[in-house]
């Protein structure tokens, strides 16, 4: 099979309007900056998005905080409708701090936006002039797939409240980066690529 190169994004934790915390008394300027410090670097990622024709962006949880996220959803929105202008889709799954329930209606999300709300959501395939790039889907241990699902790159997305057991395991490692020899422990993890 031949692969088609393509680029994608990935941020995780962006936390949409939430202001830096623990950073001590700030006034003027660097306040300003201390307050939209996250809104800010979500824009550079939709910047990286069209600058480097990403055909796709990927936000794996916590991307705002379903309590406090009603300007969140609104810059979350503008930015989705700004990447579909570029062909660029959106895929999120929710975390923590966006959990599922709360992405239940999509109300607002341009159809370039997919939310996988749970392990079971189907497979979604990006295609460029014909071909497909890559198939995303949650993660879950799958026993079957279908012919369309092998085309391109296949990428299997963990959220932050998706596979309990390998959150439980990155939780307890001190950087929070996942050991490859852990992925022995999930193959159909390490099944996709």
């Amino acid at each position: 099979m031949t692969l088609t190169p393509f680029r994608f994004v990935h941020a995780t934790n962006v936390r949409l309007d939430q202001p830096l915390w623990g950073i001590g008394a700030v006034s003027g300027q660097a306040r300003h900056l201390a307050e939209e410090a996250t809104n800010l670097a979500f824009e550079q990622v939709g910047e990286a998005c069209i600058e480097h024709d990403a055909a796709f962006l990927l936000l794996t949880g916590n991307t705002l905080d379903a309590v406090h996220g009603h300007r969140a959803r609104i810059l979350l929105e503008q930015a989705c409708e700004r990447l579909a202008e570029h062909d660029c889709q959106v895929f999120l799954v929710p975390g923590e701090s966006d959990p599922a329930h709360m992405w239940n209606d999509g109300a607002g999300l341009p159809p370039n936006t997919r939310i996988f709300l749970t392990p079971q959501n189907e497979v979604a395939s990006v295609r460029r002039d014909g071909m497909t790039l890559a198939t995303i889907a949650p993660y879950q241990d799958r026993q079957h797939t279908s012919a369309d699902v092998t085309a391109g790159v296949r990428i299997g997305l963990v959220g932050g409240n998706q596979h309990p057991e390998l959150q439980t395991m990155l939780a307890a490692e001190g950087d929070k980066s996942l050991d490859i020899r852990h992925l022995d422990r999930f193959p159909r993890l390490a099944g996709f690529s």
